[in-house]
């Protein structure tokens, strides 16, 4: 389908990063499609570590597999601070302050269910039931690959 980005986001040449991942489960027959094969489409910037509002991606620690003999590699995500942002819209940077929300909650020293039921106590209203809130994944609008220029 495509390459791993440093975000450990899925790459393609057609689409860049802007594109999801769907599962299906069956116990159809299916063909396997072969492995990416093609040139390295991250080129390990690090824009997407960089501009992450709450530096939910590491610039050093790695993670690697290997795949029909490719080497994929990409920077270790902190998942906990990657939801307090996406997930949760309680970083103003992260995309509620777009839509004029004035929640902007600092990461606890360590999140925990509680704090986060504490900090969603915390939303203002224009993100509260129905849950609405507007996020940009700054780890991809910033990739080259996503603006194609690859």
């Amino acid at each position: 389908m495509g390459d791993l980005g440093w975000s450990g986001n899925l790459l393609t040449k057609e689409y860049g990063g802007n594109q999801r991942i769907a599962a299906l489960i069956t116990d159809a027959v299916l063909d396997e499609d072969a492995v990416y094969h093609g040139p390295p489409l991250c080129k390990k910037c690090f824009k997407c570590a960089d501009q992450c509002p709450v530096k939910a991606i590491s610039k050093e620690i790695t993670y690697k597999i290997e795949i029909d003999n490719k080497i994929f590699n990409w920077g270790k995500r902190d998942q906990l601070r990657c939801d307090w942002a996406q997930k949760y819209g309680l970083v103003g940077e992260a995309g509620p302050e777009m839509i004029g929300s004035q929640t902007d909650l600092p990461l606890p020293s360590e999140i925990t269910p509680e704090t986060v039921c504490t900090a969603l106590c915390k939303l203002d209203r224009i993100q509260s039931r129905p849950y609405y809130t507007s996020i940009v994944e700054h780890c991809l609008i910033n990739c080259p690959v996503s603006d194609n220029n690859i």
